[in-house]
């Protein structure tokens, strides 16, 4: 049975969904520890029957729904999740949400009682929790829609039952589990827990880590539920990762959420967007987005050829040097918007058609292009991805001419000592501006 339920159809949903089963997992083991209760099979698991549960060795301790939309404001935005669910030969034929037991197609036993039913949303639902004779009075306008099973709205602190999504690198979700991890280390006598760059590693160490679980579901396509243990994560607490998986991991997520502004403005601009344009791009992020650490930094140096002296992520500069927000909506991102004709090939840093095109993050003027060459030439950085191709997709300059450099000096080419102005010439690579290149591969 095909798997429709989940949040991660949408980059946005994909982080905000991840986010949130953190978020719980986080406060369950906080309370777990203050009433000194075993961690022993307790776990966060995604997807195997609404967005995520809490479980442990007694079965479901909460379940959870994420309902990633903008425009919610009353509860019938959210009525597939109110009302009653019924399966019919292992098929939904009205949605609701799901708290008894699947089996053979049938659902059968109550698993999640009443005060265990959670809904998540970005936006305030106003009315929930009134009755119809209320609702009707304070929202005419509105239609009311009846909760007959229970579901609540999460609380994620006080009176407050909503929480938004990610926007211009802003997390709500993200400082909620600062808290809670600053908590965690209080209670544990840790001496750096009031710190916030000591708090932040622990959590994108723990975002990694559901990552790559989810990898394994969505990319990989194994059988099998992310998951975390609650045993683990508070190990992950207690061993926070080194500077790089650090700075890689805060990387992605500078890029996940430049891509989801990137299409929230698409859509402010636009109105509605073809669904086929959202899933290619988004496709192509979560590929990348999913690159194991070294070859994510690869990438990020092959679309940066003009960088010379970028370094392994090592130290915050490194990142502002290869991670462009400007220049990857520019750039990068505009590509994928307008270029339907030819698929991105993620091996090939860009597209096959007519000898290949390496699609940058460049967006120099004509003025210097004389200069971007010498840069490029003399990049040591450059992998095999470069080698042999037509055109290096940038955003001002299309120049008839090779890409080479009038200076012979010796540089490692791909692990092998080579002469610059040799792979150059070789690759007989030219400059293409992202309107020749739409138009060439439309």
């Amino acid at each position: 049975m095909a798997d429709k339920r989940n949040a991660t159809s949408s980059w946005s949903g994909y982080l905000h969904q991840g986010q949130a089963g953190l978020l719980v997992a986080l406060r369950e083991i906080n309370r777990l520890k203050e009433l000194i209760q075993s961690l022993d099979g307790w776990f966060l698991i995604f997807e195997n029957a609404e967005d995520f549960d809490i479980q442990n060795t007694g079965g479901v301790v909460s379940r959870h729904q994420v309902k990633a939309y903008k425009d919610a404001k009353y509860p019938s935005s959210v009525k597939d999740v109110l009302g009653v669910q019924v399966y019919k030969k292992n098929k939904i034929i009205t949605k609701g949400f799901q708290f008894r037991k699947l089996k053979d197609g049938t659902l059968t036993d109550i698993e999640v009682d009443e005060q265990s039913r959670f809904l998540h949303v970005i936006t305030e639902i106003y009315g929930f929790n009134l009755k119809k004779a209320e609702f009707e009075k304070y929202f005419p306008k509105a239609d009311f829609i009846s909760n007959p099973n229970r579901i609540q709205l999460y609380e994620y602190e006080k009176n407050k039952l909503y929480c938004p999504l990610v926007t211009g690198g802003d997390s709500t979700l993200e400082n909620y589990c600062l808290k809670e991890i600053k908590i965690y280390l209080q209670s544990i006598g840790n001496p750096e827990a009031q710190e916030k760059e000591v708090q932040r590693k622990i959590y994108y160490y723990l975002i990694k880590k559901l990552d790559l679980q989810i990898k394994l579901r969505h990319l990989d396509k194994q059988n099998i539920y992310p998951r975390l243990d609650f045993i683990n994560i508070i190990e992950w607490i207690s061993t926070p990762p080194n500077t790089q998986s650090y700075l890689i991991s805060t990387t992605k997520r500078k890029l996940a959420t430049t891509i989801n502004d990137y299409i929230l403005d698409l859509r402010r601009e636009l109105g509605e967007i073809d669904d086929s344009i959202v899933d290619r791009i988004q496709s192509c992020s979560l590929e990348i987005y999913h690159l194991e650490d070294s070859d994510f930094l690869q990438f990020l140096k092959d679309i940066n050829p003009n960088e010379q002296k970028a370094g392994e992520l090592t130290v915050i500069d490194d990142v502002i040097d290869l991670v462009k927000k400007d220049s990857f909506r520019a750039v990068f991102l505009f590509c994928m918007l307008k270029i339907s004709g030819s698929p991105y090939v993620l091996s090939e840093r860009g597209y096959k058609k007519d000898g290949g095109y390496i699609l940058s993050l460049i967006t120099e003027n004509e003025m210097l292009a004389k200069s971007l060459k010498h840069k490029i030439g003399q990049n040591s950085m450059l992998t095999k991805a470069f080698f042999n191709k037509s055109f290096l997709i940038n955003k001002e300059i299309s120049d008839p001419e090779n890409i080479t450099t009038s200076e012979q000096s010796s540089s490692k080419n791909w692990g092998e000592e080579a002469e610059t102005i040799d792979r150059f010439n070789k690759s007989n690579m030219r400059l293409i501006n992202i309107s020749d290149a739409v138009s060439n591969l439309n």
